[in-house]
């Protein structure tokens, strides 16, 4: 696997797991004032995940894995950004628990397209046959 798609990996872990906590935190409403460091990494965590994604096509891997973490790596920003105006009411929670679902699919997608491109060849061009 290249150098690239590891350090991808471990931007997405590490900044998911940052934007998780830090959304226990906002969610419980006592870290208000960090809603601008959650948001950005949670957009780090999500172009991370799109890069990986691209890697792993050049690897191809599954475009139906690709294609759902792609899904996820743009429904989960959409999901953050929206999420005070989508569902009020008594519906809300489903939002609420929606996006740290969300986050977290994120991170296992990125998993799953790391070892199946631990598992796939490079391909002939980069080896230089």
């Amino acid at each position: 696997m290249p150098i690239t798609a590891t350090v991808l990996r471990w931007t997405v872990r590490l900044t998911g797991l940052l934007s998780l906590l830090l959304g226990l935190g906002l969610w419980n409403g006592a870290w208000f004032n960090l809603l601008g460091l959650h948001q950005g990494l949670g957009l780090i965590m999500s172009a991370a995940l799109v890069w990986l994604v691209l890697l792993g096509f050049v690897r191809s891997v599954s475009l139906a894995l690709l294609g759902l973490a792609l899904l996820c790596s743009l429904a989960l920003p959409v999901v953050g950004t929206l999420q005070g105006l989508l569902l009020p009411g008594q519906n809300h929670w489903l939002i609420e628990v929606l996006h740290p679902v969300l986050g977290i699919g994120a991170i296992v997608l990125a998993e799953l397209i790391g070892s199946r491109m631990r598992a796939r060849p490079e391909p002939a061009a980069r080896r230089g046959v």
